[in-house]
């Protein structure tokens, strides 16, 4: 029995996905469990930053704790993908200082 050997070109049809809106918002942060993200199926990107001047917390589980997994310091941000897979479920936030906090939210 012999087998032959396949030569030519392969074509693979590749469907983009749709053209994606992006939505930026500045969300006040408090030492309760608030809403950053509602969950999204279509969500293609998202990330959130930190822009205060204190320690945010941030939990992918919907609801936040000042012992959250996810511990940005003032400047740093938590990107929720990387161009292969995107984490599309609720994203909440909390603090544990004083006041309102800012959060800067993008979504693609």
């Amino acid at each position: 029995m012999s087998h032959g050997t396949a030569s030519g070109t392969l074509w693979i049809a590749l469907t983009p996905k749709a053209a994606a809106t992006t939505t930026q918002t500045i969300i006040s942060v408090t030492t309760s469990s608030t809403s950053v993200l509602s969950a999204n199926a279509n969500r293609l990107a998202g990330w959130v930053r930190n822009i205060s001047d204190t320690t945010i917390y941030v939990s992918l589980s919907g609801t936040a704790s000042a012992s959250a997994p996810s511990k940005l310091s003032p400047g740093e941000s938590l990107q929720f993908g990387n161009g292969t897979w995107c984490y599309t479920g609720a994203v909440a936030a909390i603090h544990a200082g004083s006041g309102n906090k800012s959060l800067e939210v993008v979504e693609v």
